[in-house]
Parts: structure tokens; sequence; C-alpha cells
């Protein structure tokens, strides 16, 4: 960066004076102007941009008092120098510390100016708290803009003005642990808008500077949209399975039905008792088949709103475990159960509590390579006052590396897959009281444990209990 050079106006009353100290500056200015006499100053301060005025006079008085407000309003940071005349080494000192300074605001300046500009280029809203004042020592324009304040508006504000009342001891546990850790990162935090309104964001922070000056900085984005999309998705996915289940059975429901439509013809044109019979006797057996593929979709179907009734979880698995084997199992891998031989009493939405399970099946098959052997088992069984299903394959397992995001949204080790199943899973459980957790397991293959708590019968009428 080329070294700032100054625009010098000296006004002065003595012509000689004032080429002597022009003399002086030569070399150290980009420019000198020379007026003599403080009219002519006035005149030039008016129309001309100076970093440093030299006023060369004895005592200061009311026209040079208009000569330093008509430079400073040109330029608000010009230096003002007040020269005695006929004091040459006093003159040169003074005039070299007015130059000094120059030349070392002038990168300070520089620097801050593109400091800003970077920081006003940042996509991410940022915000730097003064730690001691906890006010907005700094915003950049995307922090504004994001909480509808204005540059001057948000600037020395106090945080707690953008924090909403029942967000406020988890923001100050959040500065409790970035002053003593020094960084926090991914966490959720609602922030107020000037208007009142809510702005769901996920924010980082760190610590920067040295005491008294310590600032927190604070990076957050708007997840607002990011979280209503992941709602949509999520409600489409649930009813994506359902769908896949459909289609299996439809192509499941055609072959009886076609026998049927077969044999009724055959029944119509039969020429003996014991042909009608033999016809009558297989339509029936493929329209028992039908039925018991229908009824088998109709408990399956999940209701719109969460429904908790009593249940055998038992029953559940038995019912999921059929519609895998009739509409999506694929066909190198076997389903085996092996259920608890009491009943597994719960209070749960039956529905959501087989796409749950399905949803933890089909992810175990996926798992499974198509050209092996694939075997998922399913086992139930009392855990204190739990009920747990165990859901574990013979697939590649689970690496050490995602088992903590597993159950993210979005996250997935399938192409073409959308990473939500599940995520879902665990939402539907969570809903009903319940849990679903990856298990560590020995050898081969990945384990999912859905827990549920049971309930308790007590004596005498129907009344059930939590344990």
């Amino acid at each position: 960066m080329a070294e700032k050079k100054a625009c010098v106006l000296v006004v002065g009353e003595n012509p000689e004076g004032c080429s002597e100290m022009a003399a002086l500056l030569a070399g150290e200015t980009d420019r000198v102007r020379i007026a003599s006499g403080f009219a002519a100053g006035l005149d030039a301060a008016r129309k001309g941009i100076f970093d440093v005025v030299v006023l060369c006079a004895k005592e200061e008085d009311s026209p040079q008092a208009e000569i330093v407000r008509a430079a400073r309003a040109r330029n608000s940071e010009a230096r003002i120098v007040r020269l005695e005349p006929g004091d040459p080494a006093n003159t040169k000192t003074l005039l070299d510390r007015a130059l000094g300074q120059l030349r070392t605001e002038h990168p300070i300046g520089y620097a801050n100016a593109s400091f800003r500009s970077l920081f006003n280029a940042v996509f991410d809203s940022v915000l730097l708290i003064d730690a001691a004042s906890e006010t907005v020592a700094l915003a950049n324009t995307a922090a504004a803009k994001a909480l509808r304040y204005t540059d001057e508006e948000i600037h020395g504000a106090s945080v707690w003005q953008l924090i909403p009342a029942h967000g406020r001891e988890r923001f100050r546990k959040m500065l409790q642990r970035v002053t003593s850790e020094g960084n926090v990162s991914a966490k959720d935090l609602v922030l107020r808008r000037k208007d009142g309104t809510q702005l769901q964001c996920q924010c980082s922070a760190s610590l920067t500077g040295e005491l008294p000056q310590k600032m927190i900085q604070v990076v957050f984005r708007d997840v607002t949209e990011k979280k209503r999309l992941i709602g949509n998705l999520a409600e489409a996915s649930q009813s994506a399975p359902l769908r896949e289940i459909v289609s299996g059975i439809v192509h499941e429901l055609n072959n009886p039905l076609a026998a049927v439509l077969g044999y009724a013809q055959l029944s119509l044109t039969a020429t003996s008792r014991k042909k009608l019979d033999e016809y009558l006797q297989t339509i029936h057996q493929q329209a028992s088949r039908c039925q018991s593929i229908v009824k088998r979709l109709a408990s399956f179907a999940p209701p719109p709103q969460l429904h908790r009734e009593t249940t055998d979880l038992n029953t559940v698995v038995e019912e999921v475990a059929s519609l895998f084997d009739c509409g999506l199992s694929p066909s190198n891998v076997e389903v085996r159960l092996q259920l608890c031989p009491s009943p597994l009493i719960v209070s749960a939405d039956r529905g959501q509590i087989q796409q749950a399970l399905l949803n933890v099946i089909k992810n175990a098959a996926e798992a499974i390579s198509s050209d092996a052997r694939g075997v998922i088992s399913i086992e139930t069984q009392r855990c204190g006052q739990e009920a747990v299903a165990t859901v574990s394959d013979n697939g590649p397992g689970v690496a050490e590396s995602i088992r903590e995001r597993i159950f993210d949204p979005f996250f997935g080790t399938k192409p073409h897959r959308m990473g939500l199943g599940l995520s879902i899973s665990r939402s539907i459980l969570r809903a009903n009281q319940g849990e679903i957790d990856v298990l560590q397991k020995t050898g081969q293959g990945a384990a999912f444990a859905i827990r549920l708590p049971l309930v308790k019968r007590r004596r005498g009428r129907d009344a059930a209990s939590h344990y």
C-alpha cells in the first residue's frame, strides 16, 4: 500500500512566512496551497479538501475558527496545526508530528474499512457482543437485516432485547459456557426481531480479545424455513412406506383375483357337479387370501392424529412382519421372529408404532447386499418396566464414525435415499413416550432396540397405568 501523503493548506498574513512553510513541507505532501490572508484561507477551505490546515498566527481569533469549521465540514478528520511565526524549530516539530500521525492513522483507517467491507459481505449473520456490558459492539449487514434493525439501532443495543423471555436462561448458559470454554458450536437459539416476531436460528459462539475488551462473537443462521421443510418432508415421508406397501399388495392381490375371475368363468360352463365344486372351492380359497391381505393393510393404516390405545407389542410385531413379507421383503431376505411368551402391553398409537417398526426393518433390509442371504431377526422381551423389540440383521453394520449421526434428518449411507426413515422412527417413538437406540453388536450386522413403557394392570376393573 502506498504511503499516505497529505494535502496541506497554509494560511497566514505573511506571504514570505507561508512560502518558507511550504518549503519545509516539500516532499512530504501531494499538494500545498498557500493562502495569504484569512479571507483567502476561508475561501480555499470551503472549496478544497485538505488533510492538514496550518494556521500561522500569534493568537486564535474568529476568522481562524471559521476556517477550521469550513475545513472540517469538507473533511471531518482534517488536522489543525497552529504555529506562531518566528520559531522555525518548533514549526518543523509540529509539522512532522501532524504528518507522522496522518501516515500512521491512514493504514489503520484503511484496514478498518477493509474489515468492515469483508464483515458485511459474510453470508451468515454475525454479532460482536461486549462481554462486560452485554451490548452489541458490532453487527454485520446480514445480522441487522435478519433482526430487522438499522445499523444505527442495533449498535450499542442490549443483547437481552434480542432474546425472548423464554429463551434468556438458555442464552445466559451459552454465554457462561463460551466465557469458560472459549467456544460453543451448533446450538439452537431463538432471537427476537425488532417487531417482536421470533427467529429460529442455529448459532455458534467464540471468545475473542483480551480483558477488558473481551468480545463474544456470535454467528447465527436463520433455520426457520429449513425446519419447516424438514417437517413437511418428514410428514410426506411417513406416508411413503405405506404407498410402497400398497404397490406391493396390489401386485399380491392381482394373482388371487385373476384366479377368482378365471374359475368363476369356468363355473358358468361346468358340465358336472364335481367340477363345479372344485371351481367354487378354489374361488373360496383365493377370495379368503384377498380378504386376509386387505385386513392386514387396513390394520396398518395409521390414523391422522395420535390415538393411544393399549396393545400387545408382540401382535404389532407379527402384523408388521407379515406385511413386510407380503409386500416389501426382498427375495433374499428372511424375517425371523422370537417373541416374548407373555403379552407386552403398551399404551401407544398402534399405526404409528407399526410405521416406526417398518422403517427400521426396511432400513435393515436395504443394508443387506442383494447377492447375500439376508436374515432380519426381531426379538421382543420384557426389560424391567419396558417392552423392547430388538431388530438385528446380518448386514455390514453401523460404523463407529456415524453412530452418533444415524438418527439425524437427511443423514444416510444409501444413494437416492432421503435419510429420514430412522429420524422419523425416533420422532414417532418419542411422541409415544418411547425411544430407539442403535446397539453395540459383536460380529456382523446392526441392531436397533425399540423401547416402550409397559402398562401395569391393576386388580379389579380394567384400570391401567404406566409403571
